[in-house]
């Protein structure tokens, strides 16, 4: 045997047995992870939630994923809203799923691929037409598409108007939107709502939704709407339907998704937030460095993707101004997503 070869024998001995080591250190580690999780556990009454999230927040410093998993899911059987749970349920997925053959799923890309999930079912053509009408603006005028059926219009003047003949021949001259807008003007009158509402027909999207599908659906579909976050089969909190070409039932149904979003105490913090609109987790949990303190949602549990860089970002503008659009006041629209309620 030569010099040379008697040299590369050693290297090749010497790099076997290094590497031997560290996986001998990374095994000797995880079973010391793996006992500490079990003394910990031992020690927790099943029913003790507080105790299982600290525990669960313990796996999450090890970054053992698989452990952080069984903690969750044994969380949300015990209480199937603890927001906080699902967020790190949906981080242990995520990373689990890096490690396994292929790495993480990819958004689903086809038009109309997803029609359900264990989170929202797709609306109806006529839940659309339900948030359209609720949805008109009351306030500025509206470029929209509308047609009457059953002769709603003559009815409701003669109705509304009586004997002031007048006001009928005005009413009568207005355009179509003016006309819908005027009608749906008076839903405080809930027998009003409930003769001529159905029969306005509205086939195009009220500034609203317009304003939603083009500037803030985009940035939330390229932010928290990614694969490891609400949109894809890991999803946790709530899933948001993704791909190339949403259908505009799809848009919609997002829409409520995150309208109708509450988390923490009492359904406190909102996704779209009325109310604190600055405080809206749309706008607070997507910048770069959100500012915490007492009055501010708690810090997300697991780590995010800044989708804007400052209040500046013009993202975060659009975003911003978009939610300052809405009324105050959400409307009722009756309509429930869950797809449970789908089947009975």
């Amino acid at each position: 045997m030569s010099a040379f070869q008697t040299r590369f024998r050693r290297l090749l001995f010497a790099s076997v047995l290094l590497l031997a080591v560290s996986a001998a250190a990374t095994v000797a580690v995880a079973l010391a992870v793996d006992e500490e999780y079990e003394r910990q556990k031992k020690q927790l009454a099943p029913d003790d939630i507080d105790g299982h999230f600290k525990l669960a927040l313990w796996c999450k410093e090890q970054e053992a994923w698989a452990l952080l998993r069984d903690q969750c899911a044994h969380i949300l059987r015990q209480n199937p809203n603890h927001e906080q749970a699902k967020l790190l349920l949906q981080l242990a997925n995520a990373q689990l799923a890096k490690q396994e053959p292929g790495g993480p799923a990819s958004d689903p890309s086809a038009p109309g691929e997803a029609e359900s999930s264990e989170f929202a079912r797709v609306i109806t053509d006529d839940e659309i037409q339900v948030l359209r009408r609720a949805e008109l603006s009351r306030r500025f005028p509206e470029r929209v598409s509308v047609k009457f059926v059953n002769d709603v219009v003559s009815r409701f003047a003669a109705d509304w108007f009586g004997a002031n003949r007048q006001a009928r021949v005005e009413f009568m001259r207005l355009p179509a939107p003016e006309k819908a807008r005027f009608i749906l003007s008076q839903e405080e009158n809930e027998i009003i709502a409930q003769r001529y509402a159905k029969d306005i027909l509205i086939n195009t999207d009220p500034r609203l939704f317009a304003d939603f599908e083009r500037d803030v659906l985009p940035v939330i579909t390229r932010g928290c709407a990614t694969a490891r976050c609400h949109g894809g089969p890991n999803a946790a909190g709530f899933r948001l339907f993704t791909g190339r070409r949403l259908s505009k039932n799809q848009v919609y149904t997002n829409y409520l998704i995150l309208n109708e979003y509450e988390g923490g105490p009492q359904g406190k913090w909102k996704l779209i937030d009325r109310d604190n609109r600055g405080l809206s987790l749309l706008l607070f949990y997507g910048q770069k460095d959100p500012i915490y303190n007492e009055l501010s949602p708690p810090p997300h549990p697991a780590e995010l993707e800044p989708i804007y860089r400052s209040p500046r970002d013009p993202k975060y503008q659009r975003v911003a101004q978009w939610i300052q659009s809405l009324d105050v006041v959400s409307p009722e629209y009756g309509i429930d997503i869950r797809p449970e309620r789908q089947s009975q």
